[in-house]
């Protein structure tokens, strides 16, 4: 199987694409492809629509006698794990030194994957349009 963690193309995207039709065929090289979003799964399946040689019967496209099962299955993370290894580690010297490291100073904290799809580009346009506009930390 092959799940695509960022979004799929919608039609219109794809359709710019050269190697377009390879691209479908090689995804339905797969028995199972998965997504993240019910809207991700319904472009590739609009996609699959597009091209002869290839029949879209429910959540399944049918090509070169293949059959492959298309789905949308979203990944996440335990939160609850998450938060509860959080709540112990506020008490730990390390982060009593950064708590006081911080001491009359702001701080901005941005999570960012390394990822094109992701934008960082645009959250560090954003980042240094927020610091032109208010120079100075808050009170």
């Amino acid at each position: 199987g092959f799940f695509l963690h960022i979004p799929f193309v919608p039609p219109s995207v794809l359709d710019a694409l050269p190697p377009a039709r390879a691209l479908m065929r090689s995804l339905c090289a797969y028995d199972v492809v998965g997504f993240q979003t019910r809207t991700h799964l319904q472009d590739f399946l609009d996609c699959a629509r597009r091209f002869s040689g290839f029949t879209v019967k429910g959540e399944e496209v049918v090509t070169e006698g293949r059959r492959v099962h298309a789905m949308a299955d979203p990944i996440g993370i335990d939160a609850p794990s998450f938060a509860r290894i959080a709540a112990r580690s506020t008490g730990t010297e390390y982060i009593r030194r950064m708590k006081d490291s911080l001491t009359g100073r702001a701080l901005a904290i941005s999570a960012e994957r390394l990822d094109y799809s992701k934008a960082c580009r645009i959250a560090f346009e954003g980042f240094a349009r927020l610091l032109a506009r208010f120079p100075q930390p808050p009170p």
